[in-house]
């Protein structure tokens, strides 16, 4: 009778392993792509503080990103670049945008205003084409 109910548990066990690595699927292609969307948003915060930096220095609003951010080339993660322009879509803030590298990911911007830097991520999905 022992063995039957260990063969019984045992089976019932492995039964569930399958079911629970199916379950989990999901749960890991998400992550995968909230990592990536976090580069984007780092890279993102990271361009508007520089932007803000600038701004308090030298008086005035940044056009591109050239010579504001430190370092040499384009700000660029392995998922997500940065585009080279400030937008001024109002009077306090400013925009700067984000570009996937692939096809996965959405194209993001972020809307800030100068002086307090309150700001905002917005999704625009990938099927915006930026240089």
């Amino acid at each position: 009778m022992k063995s039957r109910l260990h063969c019984f548990a045992l089976g019932g066990s492995l039964g569930l392993v399958p079911v629970i690595v199916v379950a989990l699927i999901p749960v890991f292609n998400t992550s995968g792509r909230n990592a990536r969307q976090a580069e984007g948003q780092q890279l993102l915060g990271s361009a508007r503080d520089s932007a803000r930096v600038w701004f308090a220095k030298e008086e005035g609003k940044p056009r591109t990103l050239k010579g504001v951010l430190r370092g040499e080339g384009p700000m660029q993660g392995q998922h997500y670049r940065i585009v080279d322009v400030v937008a001024l879509p109002h009077m306090g803030g400013g925009r700067i945008y984000a570009v996937p590298l692939d096809n996965y990911n959405p194209t993001m911007r972020i809307d800030f205003n100068w002086k307090s830097g309150q700001s905002e991520i917005v999704y625009l999905g990938p099927e915006l084409d930026w240089p």
